[in-house]
């Protein structure tokens, strides 16, 4: 496995090389959790290039966006000379393109953590990876720009293992925010019964959460995965109604549903959760019991 002399201090901020002798990197900051793969090498002057920026067009609040809403200009790439204490010079290789960026184009994002993009404004997304070409400390951080090259800040980094033989876009993917929402929201959310047959339902299957979070279900012991891609089932809901669907795809009802548009989708879904239902009310006392027994399946009901 080769190494590159990198002539710094290099405690607490670089991972393992990989054959190429670069080095691994992620931020700390759920923001902005892209993996640098770095290496100190001499940068040379490119002085022209282009970034993306958004237009002066929102698409409107529900309407789909279209690429006249982003405006493409030329720009100087950044140098060595720009680079000033506590910074850090990167060259992007792969932008993350997230869905969470298309509430930003609209004036109001609806949640506090992500601000609207302003007219003129450099498109930034929530991962990117890149490479490190000239540094002056041992950290940094940044959200990803959507540019050939830009600097950094240089904070709250913590040193990442890249899989050797493994692309750097894999961080934006399987081992990074998707890859991470998908794992914990199947193992520590979903509560799936190896011993007890499930069927589970997941909304925009075909997006980079949604298809892994159907993998690590069908991993987990479920014996359906009902998706919007590949596994049991499919549904198009631009096509068909999605309760005929889960109608014809679950007869028996959703024992978990993984969750990644809300809206009518989760609507048509909820409607069609598994209930228990217990008859009477003289049975309430025993569906209690049972429930905390951990007997029912999907919500515990009492039908008077």
């Amino acid at each position: 496995m080769a190494t590159c002399s990198l002539g710094y201090q290099e405690s607490g901020f670089f991972g393992c090389g990989d054959d190429h002798g670069r080095r691994c990197v992620m931020s700390r900051s759920y923001k902005s959790t892209g993996y640098l793969p770095v290496m100190r090498r001499q940068v040379k002057n490119r002085p022209h290039s282009l970034r993306w920026t958004c237009s002066l067009k929102r698409p409107g609040e529900n309407a789909e966006p279209t690429v006249d809403c982003f405006h493409c200009e030329s720009c100087h790439n950044p140098t060595e000379s720009d680079v000033g204490a506590g910074q850090c010079l990167v060259r992007t290789l792969y932008l993350s393109v997230d869905p969470a960026q298309r509430c930003r184009m609209n004036s109001i994002t609806g949640v506090d953590y992500l601000s609207p993009y302003e007219p003129g404004e450099l498109v930034d997304g929530l991962e990117g990876v890149g490479v490190v070409e000239v540094i002056s400390v041992t950290s940094c951080a940044h959200l990803w720009p959507w540019t050939r090259k830009f600097i950094a800040d240089c904070t709250d980094l913590v040193k990442v293992n890249l899989p050797v033989g493994y692309s750097p876009s894999i961080v934006l993917s399987g081992v990074g925010l998707s890859g991470m929402t998908a794992l914990l929201g199947i193992r520590k959310k979903a509560a799936i019964d190896r011993f007890r047959p499930q069927t589970i339902v997941i909304s925009a299957a075909a997006g980079s959460c949604g298809t892994l979070a159907g993998q690590i279900a069908r991993l987990e012991g479920c014996s359906r995965v009902t998706s919007e891609l590949m596994f049991d089932g499919a549904i198009n809901y631009r096509e068909e109604s999605i309760s005929d669907a889960l109608s014809r795809l679950a007869p028996d009802g959703v024992d978990i549903y993984f969750d990644n548009v809300g809206g009518f989708v989760s609507d048509a879904v909820i409607q069609n959760v598994k209930e228990t239902v217990y008859e009477g009310l003289s049975a309430a006392p025993q569906a209690f019991v049972d429930m905390m027994a951990g007997k029912n399946i999907g919500k515990m009901v009492v039908k008077l």
